[in-house]
């Protein structure tokens, strides 16, 4: 199929146009969350109501928050390729308050309390952060 020249070099420049743009977004974009895993070992409350089954979670926190919404979202491993997956699909928003440490946290630390006939998260110490998220009051 033939196409005349104007039309093509239309194409050209729109595609030119669409892919440059592309490629400015995302090299002056800049996250504005932090990320980390934490493996819960028993499925765990939150104040607010939402519950975690027991699992391997990513939490999303928002920078230069002190009270942010931290979300979860499920870890899956792919079955075939033994690769692990973040899934998009939000499975509890809560709100936390951020405590400055003393020094860089060693390792993931998640503090829950016996409550009921379940767990209760109170914190994560995220590893490599100087802080810890405190949920619940």
């Amino acid at each position: 199929m033939k196409m005349p020249g104007k039309r093509l070099f239309g194409a050209l420049a729109v595609a030119f146009l669409a892919s440059t743009c592309l490629a400015f977004g995302s090299w002056f974009h800049t996250s504005s969350d932090r990320k980390t895993d934490v493996i819960l070992a028993f499925s765990t409350k939150f104040k607010n109501g939402d519950v975690l089954p027991a699992g391997e979670y990513q939490m999303d926190v928002a920078k230069n928050s002190q009270i942010p919404n931290v979300k979860f979202y499920k870890i899956y491993t792919d079955p075939y390729t033994s690769e692990t997956q973040v899934g998009n699909k939000v499975m509890a928003t809560v709100k936390a308050k951020v405590v400055t440490e003393d020094q860089k946290n060693p390792t993931t630390e998640v503090v829950t309390d016996k409550h009921r006939n379940g767990q209760m998260m109170k914190s994560v110490r995220p590893a490599g952060w100087e802080e810890k998220l405190v949920f619940g009051s």
